[in-house]
C-alpha cells in the first residue's frame, strides 16, 4: 500500500468486495484457474499473491475441512486485510501469510496445487517464480496461472490507466519498481498464450495446455465509482502513477480516468480477456 500521500478509500472499496463491480469483472480468470488447478476436497492449495484473499476464500469450501488453504502476498495490509476476512467468514481451514515472491518459504513437494492470478507479469524473467511453483507441488500436482491478455483486448483495464499516465508531469516515471533478473533485457510477452506455455514447459512442467477468457463488465455507468475505487487499492501500478502528481493534478487525473470507464460503460465497450495456462508435475 502506498503512504499517506495517496488517500485510498479502503474501506469503502471492502464493502461488497467480493461481489462488487471490480472483482465480478475478474471472476473468469479465478473461476478458470480454480478449474485448471482441479482443486478437490482436502487437497492442500498455495494461492501466490493472493492480496485481499481473492480467490484463496473461494477455495475454503472446496478444499473442504480435510484439506487447506494457504494466501501469500509480500504486501503486509493486504494480508491483514484477508486475515481479517477470513475471521469474519469463521473460515477454519485458510491462512494468509506475508511472503516475498518469486522464493518461497515451504518444504519441496508441499501443495496438490498452486494457483496464482496476474502475479508472473511482474517478473521480466519468471523462471524461478514458475519454478519455485514446481519445487513446492506434490508429484501429480497441478498449477494454473492467469494474467492479462494484450492491451488491446483490454481497454477496461488499459485506457484509463493511459489516461492516468497522460496528465503525469514531464519528469516523472513510469516504469515499474525492478523485481526481475537484472540481466534479462525484454520482458516475457505472457499475453502470448504460446509464449506462457514455453515458460511453464521450460519450468519442466507436463501437459501444459492454455487459453483466453473474457471478461465483462456486468453493472451500469452509476457502478463507474465503485469500480474504479475497488481498481485503485487494488492496482499498485495506478497508485504509483497517481503519487507521481500533486493534488490537484491526481483529482483531475482521476476524474478523466472515472469518465473513460463510464464511457466505456455507455459504448459497451467495458470488458478485458485473461490468458491463462495449466500444466502438471510429472
Amino acid at each position: 500500500m502506498p503512504d499517506d500521500d495517496l488517500e485510498l478509500n479502503i474501506q469503502d472499496a471492502l464493502k461488497n468486495w467480493g461481489n462488487g463491480p471490480y472483482m465480478t469483472f475478474l471472476r473468469p480468470s479465478a473461476d478458470i484457474i480454480v478449474s485448471q488447478a482441479k482443486i478437490k476436497a482436502g487437497d492442500f492449495v498455495l494461492d501466490v499473491g493472493a492480496g485481499f484473499g481473492d480467490p484463496a476464500l473461494e477455495l475454503s469450501d472446496i478444499v473442504g475441512p480435510s484439506g487447506k488453504v494457504i494466501g501469500i502476498d509480500h504486501d503486509l495490509e493486504s494480508i491483514s486485510i484477508a486475515k481479517g476476512r477470513a475471521k469474519f467468514d469463521k473460515l477454519k481451514n485458510i491462512e494468509f501469510t506475508a511472503m516475498e515472491i518469486p522464493k518461497l518459504e515451504f518444504p519441496g513437494s508441499m501443495f496438490d496445487s498452486v494457483i496464482s492470478r496476474n502475479v508472473i507479469i511482474y517478473f521480466d524473467d519468471p523462471s524461478e517464480f514458475l519454478s519455485e511453483q514446481y519445487r513446492v507441488l506434490k508429484q501429480g500436482g497441478r498449477i494454473a496461472v492467469t494474467v492479462w491478455g494484450s492491451n488491446a483486448n483490454n481497454p477496461l483495464m488499459n485506457l484509463p490507466m493511459q489516461v492516468l499516465r497522460k496528465h503525469l508531469p514531464k519528469s516523472a516515471s513510469t516504469e515499474p519498481a525492478p523485481r526481475s533478473t537484472p540481466n534479462v533485457s525484454k520482458r516475457a510477452n505472457t499475453s502470448d498464450p504460446n509464449v506462457l506455455v514455453n515458460l511453464l514447459e521450460d519450468a519442466k512442467f507436463n501437459d501444459v495446455t492454455s487459453g483466453k477468457v473474457e471478461l465483462k463488465f456486468l453493472g451500469n455507468s452509476d457502478d463507474a465509482e465503485v469500480y474504479w475505487n475497488q481498481r485503485l487499492v487494488g492496482s499498485p501500478a495506478s497508485q504509483k502513477i497517481l503519487l507521481q502528481m500533486d493534488e490537484g493534478l491526481r483529482e483531475l487525473a482521476i476524474e478523466d480516468a472515472l469518465q473513460t470507464i463510464r464511457d466505456l460503460i455507455d459504448k459497451g465497450e467495458a470488458y478485458g480477456e485473461a490468458v491463462w495456462a495449466s500444466g502438471t508435475k510429472g
